[in-house]
């Protein structure tokens, strides 16, 4: 027994010993097992295996005492093959229960041969699922990796002279990968058939994220996945799962199909997470001016701490993350969706890594610098993605882990909740906030926060609100977790 369809082929013997065959030696293993003609010339196993001539004779070698029979490897007039049994692999017994799950299906044409993409045809009904899944899983269980691990190089790559020959070896890898991911589609469709639960659809989104995330993945895949995330019960991944299916449609310039759309989750409340602030109805009493003639307005702000130095931006501004970094001497606190401002750009990062390095040298008592962000692995993170229609990144967190990493002055949490105020503290004599816009409409009208209205407080107020928001941000830091 010969098993390739693994990372390292295995030739196993009569007493269940087995021998790892590694490198080129591997590749040659595969070339004379897959290759359609069993004869292989010297020249296209040399170039498959991307060696020198001078060496192939080694790599005979190699395999012949894997076999423990020199005679298996037969290298003469210019060809070298394989003179056992080529049908003695897991391959090819996979390949054969493929062809009888095919057959049971009525999915082979006249001569054999499997139709293309048959997991497009498949009218599946229980007796017909509960019948072909036992063969599916045998599959699943002989099958560790594609058999044709390293020849799945473009044929056009080889010597002209070779060209006619490496391309059926290069077809048969790329039937290799379809046959594995119509294994898990089918899969798929028979268990979700035979076994329609909640821990189904957890296992299910688990197999079928895998050919979701290849490079070209097959149309056919979304339709499941989203079936089995809404199986799942789990918002999370009814969110992942539509927005790779949206992330699809997107990159291939098509529309999604209408009879996906009901799969979009709805969106769900997150806990400590503020509702839309547009107002649903009129109020019941409207608000009206002081009927007095008196502006009791300016009194108000004035004993709330709310100065005339607040703006109606945030660019150019002193509330400008570059302005807060050269006016932090001590203390500098921020929550916020993901800090992309602070980070994002070279020069606003640059700025705040040698702000950092500066605090670093105080005594640990004298610095104190939190940022606070909501959780890119959350379902928060998840309904603020669904929220902007995808205008959304994460790419700010890497940076923000390596300033922690490098910073002793700087800590860095996360939190699953979105955030109701952009909140800055800068040492003890300064707070701002800004109401968020959150939904993709508010956010793109604010000009991506920039143009959002910031409130400055004063902390030495009679009656301080910058207190409240301190208070705000202490109660989720608390509650976060460290990045």
């Amino acid at each position: 027994m010969i098993r390739i369809c693994t990372e390292n082929p295995l030739v196993i013997d009569a007493e269940g010993n087995d021998t790892i065959v590694r490198g080129p030696a591997a590749l040659l293993l595969r070339v004379l097992l897959l290759s359609p003609d069993p004869k292989v010339p010297v020249p296209a196993a040399v170039e498959a295996m991307g060696i020198e001539k001078t060496g192939f004779g080694t790599y005979c070698e190699q395999l012949r005492t894997a076999f423990g029979d020199k005679m298996l490897v037969d290298r003469t007039n210019g060809y070298v093959t394989y003179t056992g049994d080529r049908s003695a692999t897991d391959a090819a017994i996979i390949r054969a229960k493929y062809n009888e799950i095919l057959s049971e299906l009525d999915l082979l044409d006249d001569s054999g041969r499997p139709l293309p993409n048959p997991e497009d045809d498949v009218d599946l009904e229980l007796d017909l699922a509960k019948k072909i899944l036992p063969l599916l899983e045998e599959i699943e269980e002989l099958y560790g990796g594609t058999p044709a691990i390293g020849l799945d190089r473009d044929w056009v790559d080889y010597p002209t002279d070779l060209q006619r020959w490496a391309q059926p070896l290069t077809d048969i890898a790329s039937e290799w990968l379809n046959l594995w991911t119509s294994v898990i589609l089918l899969a798929a469709d028979c268990r979700m058939l035979i076994h329609p639960s909640k821990k189904t659809g957890i296992r299910l989104v688990a197999d079928l994220l895998k050919p979701a995330r290849d490079p070209d993945p097959v149309a056919e895949v979304w339709p499941r996945l989203l079936r089995a995330a809404e199986m799942s019960q789990n918002y999370r991944d009814r969110t992942r799962a539509w927005q790779l299916t949206n992330e699809y449609y997107e990159r291939v310039g098509e529309a999604m199909p209408p009879e996906l759309s009901v799969f979009m989750p709805p969106p769900r409340p997150v806990p400590n997470t503020p509702t839309t602030p547009h107002r649903a109805r009129q109020l019941a009493s409207p608000l009206e001016p002081a009927q007095d003639g008196i502006d009791h307005l300016h009194e108000i702000a004035e004993a709330l701490g709310i100065t005339t130095a607040s703006t109606l931006r945030l660019r150019g501004e002193v509330m400008d993350p570059m302005q807060c970094i050269e006016r932090t001497q001590n203390r500098l606190y921020f929550s916020g969706v993901l800090a992309s401002k602070w980070v994002i750009d070279p020069g606003v990062r640059s700025a705040f890594d040698e702000m950092l390095t500066k605090l670093d040298a105080l005594p640990e008592r004298e610095r104190d610098v939190r940022f606070l962000i909501i959780d890119p692995d959350g379902d928060a993170y998840s309904l603020l993605y669904q929220m902007r229609g995808g205008r959304l990144s994460s790419d700010s967190v890497p940076h923000l882990k390596e300033l922690t990493r490098r910073h002793p002055s700087l800590q860095v949490k996360v939190i699953d909740a979105l955030p109701a105020f952009r909140i800055v503290v800068i040492d003890d004599d300064m707070v701002s906030f800004s109401p968020y816009a959150l939904e993709e409409e508010r956010y793109a009208t604010s000009r991506l926060g920039w143009e959002a209205p910031h409130v400055m407080l004063d902390p030495h107020a009679q009656y301080p609100l910058a207190e409240a928001f301190k208070l705000y941000f202490e109660e989720r830091w608390n509650n976060a977790r460290p990045i």
